[in-house]
């Protein structure tokens, strides 16, 4: 009976990491479009300068500068791809918890990453310097079906609810 209580409990909780993560997707397309690409260019930067580093270049500021601006555009789409593969294994455990399965769950996993992917970028035509692209959101769709694939693969080998509850009720009896 504590289990059941304790599960009762839990299972709404897991929606508090979702929340989480759409809080900080929203957060990073609140940033007006100046603050936006500073923070691009200077994550961009960062990687030119450790790859510098690394590999011992030692390149000319023109040089860093010229490399940072080739991967700047990169760097913003792997983010978006990442940010929504993260919403996506994020928002499989509730999905799964509150009893979706198979293709369903995969289907309303889908749908909701994309419906929250289509909400920030509308979100983003009321920030300055900022517009709602569709392409952004055929990127998120990257990580998102990566997403999906991962919850799929990591589903497929997990035991069916049906024979783990069979062996539970023939371990009570």
């Amino acid at each position: 009976m504590k289990q059941e209580r304790w599960k009762s409990i839990l299972k709404p909780l897991t929606i508090l990491p979702v929340i989480v993560m759409l809080c900080t997707i929203f957060g990073f397309s609140n940033q007006n479009g100046t603050t936006s690409g500073g923070l691009s260019q200077k994550v961009s930067r960062q990687i030119v300068t450790v790859c510098d580093t690394l590999f011992h270049q030692d390149w000319e500021e023109e040089t860093i500068e010229h490399y940072t601006e080739k991967i700047e555009y990169p760097i913003r789409k792997a983010a978006h791809v990442t940010e929504y593969l993260i919403l996506t294994l994020l928002a499989a455990l509730p999905l799964y918890t509150y009893g979706l399965r198979g293709k369903k769950l995969l289907f309303a996993l889908f749908l909701f990453c994309v419906i929250s992917a289509s909400g920030d970028e509308f979100h983003q035509s009321f920030i300055p310097g900022r517009s709602p692209q569709i392409t952004d959101v055929l990127v998120d769709s990257i990580g998102i079906l990566t997403g999906c694939g991962i919850t799929s693969l990591v589903l497929r080998n997990r035991p069916s609810d049906t024979a783990s509850s069979k062996k539970r009720n023939t371990q009570k009896g």
